[in-house]
């Protein structure tokens, strides 16, 4: 998995809200079917999803469900985490969800996903 914003590529790298604030280029390994989320683990809720598309056939995320799109980091205080994951789906499915209160591991589980692929980074307010 590649995460590429136009000025640098996302390798528990710190970058600034500016360089993030752009949807990245995102290259996903070729795996069957799979979901991709980035979200923020140091949100006052208990996690803040910033993107989310499901089943994406084959590593291709345009041909995917957006279910919540790109919003970039605005971490309101201090240095806040955004992670990537890329998760292997055993068959489709449809959900509803919030940006605030998520909860990356009830996630997984009530999904049957598996994490395959993660990448972090780290924007200061």
């Amino acid at each position: 998995m590649i995460i590429q914003y136009p000025s640098f590529t996302v390798n528990n790298s710190q970058s600034t809200i500016e360089d993030t604030s752009m949807k990245p280029k995102i290259t996903l390994a070729p795996l069957n079917l799979s979901t991709f989320i980035m979200y923020d683990p140091d949100a006052i809720v208990p996690q803040w999803v910033h993107y989310l598309v499901i089943n994406i056939p084959n590593g291709d995320i345009s041909k995917g469900d957006e279910i919540l799109s790109y919003n970039g980091p605005t971490p309101p205080s201090g240095i806040h985490r955004y992670i990537f994951e890329q998760l292997e789906q055993t068959s489709p499915y449809q959900i509803s969800i919030e940006r605030g209160g998520f909860e990356i591991d009830t996630f997984r589980k009530q999904n049957a996903l598996i994490k395959r692929e993660t990448a972090n980074m780290r924007v200061p307010k």
